[in-house]
Formats: C-alpha cells, structure tokens, sequence
C-alpha cells in the first residue's frame, strides 16, 4: 500500500493516535470518504496484527507533525519533491514516498522526474539497512501499542527487542 492507500491517511491520524481516536476519526472521515473504506482502515489500525504493515508502508520513526509535513509537500502535485537525507529521513521512508509519488503522478509531460523518482526509490533501496529497520519497527511499534493502551505493559515487554 502506498501513502495516499495508507489507513494512516485515509484516517487522517497519527500512529500515536488511541484506539478511541481512531474510532472517532473514522465515524468523521466516513461523512466526507467512502464509509466501507473508513472502516477498512479503522480495522487494520485497532488490530496489532493487521496494524504493522500500515506502519511500514507509511512514515516510521517520524513523529505526527513532521508525517504530516511531508504528505503536504508530495500531495498537491508530488513531481518536483526533494525529500531524503536532506531531511534526515530513513531509507525506507524515501522509498515509501518514491513509490507513492510513481504510482500518484503522470509522467507524461515529465518523464525526467520518473526518472528521478526511480533512481532515487533505487538509491534508497540500497541504502536499507535491515537490522536498523527491525529495531526502529519494533521498538516504535511495541512503544505505540502500549502508549496507545492497545496492549498492557505485560504484554510488550517479553517482546521488546532492545532493552539497554
């Protein structure tokens, strides 16, 4: 799922958000979006299980302002968007938005920024450093679902990869 597909986006919240946050944000944004998808999103993000494949395919390890700040910059047309080292994202963030501005823009008019977009998704690719990636996922994943009361400290500290 690219950005504009993620619940996180069609819920219009963060991945600090509560469970009754999220419930609220779907009964609101069901008024303006298509209802069965609100609901398809609300279930992925309340479910820890389906939850983590939104928090991969979306922006992990930014806090909610700054998420927000980079779906504003790619979302209007999303062509000409420098987002990456310069602004100390991760590489899979980079290519999380490499993919959604591929799948989003048309490239007609503008076949050099394909070009860009695919080598910058490549270059960010390469950059990933598996183990980094794990440790950012899990540790913010298990720290989210116990701040967001989803699961009870006992049931996330047997599992917290990185206890210093």
């Amino acid at each position: 799922m690219n950005l504009f597909q993620n619940p996180f986006y069609i819920l219009n919240v963060s991945t600090r958000d509560t469970r009754q946050r999220i419930i609220e944000a779907c009964d609101t944004e069901s008024i303006k979006k298509d209802a069965d998808l609100c609901n398809k999103a609300k279930s992925i993000l309340i479910s820890p299980k389906s939850r983590i494949s939104a928090e991969v395919s979306w922006l992990p390890g930014l806090s909610p302002s700054r998420a927000q700040d980079i779906v504003n910059r790619i979302k209007p047309s999303g062509i000409n968007v420098d987002i990456g080292k310069r602004d100390n994202v991760n590489p899979l963030i980079c290519c999380n938005i490499a993919i959604a501005l591929l799948e989003k823009t048309d490239f007609k008019n503008n076949s050099e920024y394909m070009v860009q977009w695919i080598l910058s998704l490549s270059d960010a690719y390469e950059d990933i450093d598996l183990d980094n990636i794990m440790k950012l996922v899990l540790s913010t994943f298990l720290c989210k679902l116990l701040v967001s009361h989803f699961l009870e400290e006992r049931q996330v500290l047997p599992h917290f990869p990185y206890r210093g």
